[in-house]
């Protein structure tokens, strides 16, 4: 099986356990679409950045090239999604597994 693995670092909480995303394509070199990332309704998440690191591995162990990605939340991307990510728009992949909650709340905070 070929699956997505996404890692996550995540200020203020450190790593998270990676996610393994299984691929349902075969038979294909290449492959677009979007994962989601669920989260719980945690306003601490504002504060939070992520760093994300995104990888394909196959069945023999090939890795492709990690995509790094800094995500946070609340706020709109000064940047707009380049227009060949139209089409990856439409093509939803699966969802990060990951429990994700705010450093606030991991640590014991308010809201937690």
């Amino acid at each position: 099986m070929t699956y997505i693995i996404t890692d996550i670092y995540q200020s203020g909480v450190g790593p998270l356990a990676p996610s393994f995303t299984p691929i349902r394509q075969t038979g294909c070199e290449e492959m677009n679409g979007y994962l989601a990332l669920n989260t719980n309704v945690d306003p601490g998440l504002l504060q939070d950045q992520l760093e994300v690191k995104v990888l394909i591995r196959d069945r023999r162990g090939n890795r492709s090239p990690p995509v790094n990605l800094t995500l946070s939340f609340g706020r709109e991307s000064s940047e707009k999604p380049p227009e060949q990510w139209d089409k990856a728009a439409s093509n939803f992949v699966g969802a990060v597994q990951v429990d994700l909650v705010s450093s606030q709340s991991f640590h014991g905070g308010a809201g937690s």
